[in-house]
């Protein structure tokens, strides 16, 4: 069990006691590290798809890249955050990755009032059409 690693969202008695069993059976050896904490929901997947879809038609909309405007929004909109590389801090851009579904929301909404700064329009498909869409392309 040494290298084994787990994770829990503990919403039951039944994954509580789960994750009780888990720990227990845990060598002292390696040394291992347990957290607990709140559970919060991260970015949905359709949230995610629309994101990208709106940095495609912004690219195609500025000329700029897309790679190139995702970094543009995350410097401008999340920011930096200080990390620990051998004992040296260094600041490293925050990523979507870790927004939760509300913060994502409010990334969103900024992104969109870039958008009609630029007078682009930005396609907002039905949601449950969208959802179901794997290439997160705009339905007709």
């Amino acid at each position: 069990m040494a290298n084994d690693s787990a994770f829990f969202v503990i919403d039951s008695m039944e994954k509580r006691r789960a994750a009780v069993e888990f720990v227990a059976r845990i060598a002292s050896n390696p040394i291992m590290s347990v957290e607990v904490k709140p559970h919060r929901r991260s970015r949905s997947v359709a949230q995610n798809r629309l994101y990208w879809m709106w940095i495609h038609v912004l690219a195609e909309h500025t000329g700029y890249d897309e790679q190139e405007l995702h970094l543009y929004f995350r410097e401008h909109f999340l920011g930096y955050e200080p990390i620990i590389i051998r004992e040296k801090r260094v600041f490293t851009l925050k990523s979507t990755t870790e927004l939760t579904v509300r913060q994502f929301t409010d990334y969103l909404n900024r992104i969109g009032r870039v958008a009609y700064f630029l007078e682009v329009t930005l396609p907002y498909p039905d949601e449950a059409d969208f959802a179901l869409n794997n290439k997160g392309e705009p339905m007709n």
